[in-house]
């Protein structure tokens, strides 16, 4: 996940490319504010907003746009022995190549803090860890996933043209069906037998 998706949102800035004219549809749009850059494909760029952890009232740098095409494209699976990468670079300039090094990074200061009894990670790692066991004991309680499950798998063995109204018949069809408790309580009484009226007539008529 990146850092800006952590972040509050009052706290980042959004850039939405709303239309593109004149540009090749294999381009790349890059948008640079201060030392942060964010790019994407085009095709990408107008579906999706780019996010910049700076508010937009605090932005006081211009915003840098840079329409780039690629020259070439390779792929190479990263191995955890391995720390170095020669590779190819198949394009329209002949004998391109890149070296990589690839190494596990050094922990930053949101790590550090980690490690500091009462530090604001700590505090705020404690605080998930409560919220989880919260929703772990309520899903198990109510066997939600157990269920949720077993509704999917009827899903797939079905397979209904709109599996919408499927699942809500399937809901239905759990809350008609009371548990034990409520069938006791909702039983009804024993009729009792009517009263013999003696003398008098009677304050009720009875219905032929």
């Amino acid at each position: 996940r990146s850092v800006t998706s952590l972040l509050p949102l009052q706290h980042c800035m959004e850039v939405l490319v709303e239309a593109a004219a004149g540009i090749p549809s294999d381009a790349v749009l890059s948008l640079r504010l201060g030392p942060t850059r964010r790019q994407a494909p085009l095709l990408s760029a107008l579906s999706h907003p780019f996010r910049f952890a700076t508010a937009l009232d605090e932005a006081c740098q211009p915003l840098c746009i840079d329409v780039m095409r690629p020259l070439a494209t390779a792929q190479v699976a990263i191995r955890a022995e391995e720390l170095r990468y020669s590779l190819p670079l198949n394009g329209c300039i002949k004998d391109m190549a890149v070296c990589l090094k690839v190494k596990p990074a050094k922990p930053g200061k949101a790590a550090l803090d980690r490690n500091i009894e009462g530090g604001p990670a700590e505090k705020l790692s404690a605080s998930l860890k409560d919220s989880t066991a919260v929703t772990r004991d309520y899903l198990e309680r109510h066997k939600l996933l157990q269920y949720i499950q077993s509704m999917l798998h009827a899903v797939i063995q079905a397979k209904p043209h709109d599996p919408f109204p499927f699942m809500m018949a399937q809901l239905a069809a759990a809350c008609a069906r009371p548990s034990r408790r409520a069938r006791r309580h909702s039983c009804p009484s024993p009729a009792q037998p009517p009263k013999e009226v003696t003398g008098g007539s009677p304050d009720l008529e009875l219905a032929s």
